[in-house]
């Protein structure tokens, strides 16, 4: 009886064929810039900006059941306040100046002087003020405490998928990316960089890089009766909008 021969790996060229793969597709969406009645500008740490706004996605399931693909959060604490810190004390009005010449061009000063405008027709009139440095340190303190707030409510939110309607600034961000710049993610020093640096957890930080502007709106309302220090037969100054420009550095 012959003897027990060993499994072989036989190669067969002949059966060579090819196959071609359909286009791989990512949905990215369009910037929709919006404005202000000014503009002001900060700085901002890039890696503060790309750890607040974080992605998910993973290699395992590979299909497109949306709430197991790409998943999306913003990460804030009330002793983590990247943002805030600077803002709006180092906020620079840009465009839209109430007074272009002067030299203080802060946002809490540009508003006190909208205020005097809209009272006395003059910026001229912020002098007439008795409290214009607790104006200006309320606004700067009431400004970082509503951003906090801000920031907390969509943390709060938790993870969030496609099938989502929250507005999340984290999903809008990747989409834009995708949309505007979408060889980043062919960049392996800016994307897919894992904020904890455990390769389980699959959480990226956002691929912004130094340049890049994040922009959002804040609105400023008077106080109250405001008008009544001078006539009480005009109205109270309007709400007043400032296109605030975040600078990543």
């Amino acid at each position: 009886m012959p003897a027990a021969t060993t499994a072989q790996t036989f190669y067969l060229s002949d059966l060579e064929i090819t196959a071609d793969a359909s286009l791989a597709l990512m949905a990215g969406v369009t910037t929709a810039a919006f404005t202000g009645d000014a503009t002001a500008e900060l700085d901002v740490p890039l890696d503060v900006l790309r750890v607040l706004f974080q992605y998910h996605t993973d290699a395992s399931d590979v299909d497109n059941v949306v709430s197991t693909d790409t998943l999306y959060k913003v990460v804030h604490t009330t002793t983590s306040v990247p943002i805030s810190e600077n803002f709006i004390i180092n906020t620079i009005v840009t465009s839209g100046k109430q007074d272009g010449n002067a030299v203080a061009q802060d946002l809490a000063r540009d508003y006190v002087r909208y205020l005097a405008n809209e009272l006395f027709n003059t910026v001229m009139g912020v002098d007439l003020f008795d409290n214009e440095v607790e104006l200006r340190a309320n606004l700067n303190a009431r400004s970082r405490e509503s951003l906090n707030a801000k920031l907390l409510e969509l943390a709060d939110e938790g993870v969030l998928d496609a099938n989502s309607s929250l507005a999340n600034p984290s999903k809008k961000l990747l989409k834009q990316i995708i949309n505007n710049d979408a060889d980043r993610f062919s960049d392996s020093s800016i994307s897919f960089i894992n904020v904890s640096g455990l390769a389980e957890e699959q959480w990226y930080k956002m691929p912004l890089i130094a340049g890049d502007v994040i922009c959002f709106l804040l609105h400023v309302n008077s106080a109250v009766d405001q008008k009544l220090i001078v006539n009480s037969a005009v109205d109270d100054p309007a709400q007043y909008t400032y296109l605030i420009k975040m600078h990543a550095v």
